[in-house]
């Protein structure tokens, strides 16, 4: 019974999982405290992710994965927009997205 059901698992983790294949590219920006376009929408400090995800996707961007990690060690007191935050987005993209994040300024990572 436990083979079975750990066959079972297994199999359904493996249709169902996310993959990430050899043409996916990993893309990062390094997000200003708020200058950054998708900032501008009123629930963006409550729901970072889903707010940059739909951004991304309006731009014409197959998002596959994204994550946005918070680290204020590494940025500076400043009281302009334009300055870096402390957030840094991580998304993985397909390869015909990433001329359209270049042009949003995202790198390889």
């Amino acid at each position: 019974m436990k083979k079975i059901f750990f066959l079972l698992s297994f199999s359904l983790c493996f249709l169902f999982c996310k993959k990430e294949t050899s043409s996916d590219i990993w893309m990062t920006y390094q997000m200003s405290q708020c200058n950054d376009p998708w900032q501008q929408e009123a629930d963006y400090f409550n729901k970072k992710e889903a707010t940059l995800k739909s951004y991304l996707e309006k731009q014409g961007v197959t998002v596959l994965e994204l994550k946005i990690v918070t680290d204020c060690t590494k940025s500076a007191v400043c009281a302009a927009c334009t300055c870096a935050g402390c957030d840094n987005a991580s998304v993985r993209v397909d390869a015909a997205s990433v001329a359209a994040m270049e042009k949003l300024k995202f790198t390889k990572k």
